[in-house]
C-alpha cells in the first residue's frame, strides 16, 4: 500500500493513518515502509 502521509511531511495525518492501519491489521499483521532497500518495518502495536 502506498501512504504518502507517512513520509513525515504531515505528522498529524501520519499519526491518524498509523492508528487506522493498526486498527485494520490482524493481531499478527505487520507494516513495512518502502523507503529503499531494505524495507523498514514500523511497529504499530499499541
Amino acid at each position: 500500500m502506498r501512504v504518502g502521509c507517512l513520509d513525515g511531511r504531515h505528522p498529524r495525518e501520519g499519526e491518524i493513518a498509523l492508528r487506522r492501519i493498526a486498527d485494520a491489521l490482524t493481531p499478527t499483521g505487520r507494516l513495512f515502509i518502502d523507503g529503499g532497500s531494505p524495507l523498514r518495518e514500523l511497529d504499530v502495536r499499541r
